[in-house]
């Protein structure tokens, strides 16, 4: 469970906007006193009502069902007419580019993968070709293959389940089954983060 020494150490991360909010630094278009008034009007004890915030959220561990649901290839974001998304920023799209044109940034909000991408990598790691992964069977390597695709795509990327599906031949259902059971397989073999860290 994480607890106060990660807090401690989020007060002080560059990357999210929490250190901005606690006033620990700052990053134009961040509008901190905007969120702090939701916690009181004074701002000292604004501060530390939505740090206690925070730690609660933290106690909570991860949510999935609070992410990941937008993440598209930029061609259908122009045929939608849909803004850039990134899960882990809030703001509007002009505002996600601009964070990813700084250099100091660029690794840290690099484009999502593609599924296909994921696809090849993990494949290619298991030894299978990825038409494979629409058969009917449970040959071990092809459940594995396709367990930590849906991990990487739905938990790690953000892609939906039902698009997943579509690529392994999985209802959505199966596919978040299969998701824990690729995180599973991750727990004991950490190198194969290193798939979609490349």
């Amino acid at each position: 469970m994480l607890g106060r020494d990660f807090l401690d150490a989020l007060d002080h991360y560059p990357w999210s906007g929490h250190a901005i909010i606690l006033g620990k630094a700052a990053l134009e278009g961040q509008v901190a006193d905007e969120v702090l008034a939701l916690f009181s009007k004074g701002k000292r004890e604004a501060k530390r009502r939505y740090r206690l915030f925070v730690a609660d959220g933290i106690a909570l561990g991860k949510r999935d069902e609070l992410g990941g649901g937008r993440r598209m290839p930029r061609e259908l974001l122009g045929e939608r007419r849909e803004e850039p998304h990134d899960e882990r920023v809030l703001g509007s799209g002009k505002f996600i580019e601009e964070l990813r044109d700084r250099r100091e940034l660029k690794s840290k909000l690099s484009r999502p993968m593609e599924i296909e991408e994921v696809i090849a990598k993990v494949c290619r790691h298991f030894g299978i070709d990825p038409q494979e992964l629409q058969l009917k069977t449970r040959a071990a390597r092809i459940v594995d293959a396709r367990s930590v695709i849906c991990y990487f795509a739905v938990r790690q990327i953000g892609h939906s389940g039902v698009e997943v599906g579509r690529h392994v031949n999985l209802q959505r259902a199966g596919v978040s089954v299969a998701a824990g059971r690729g995180e599973r397989i991750i727990k004991k073999d950490s190198a194969l983060l290193e798939l979609i860290d490349k």
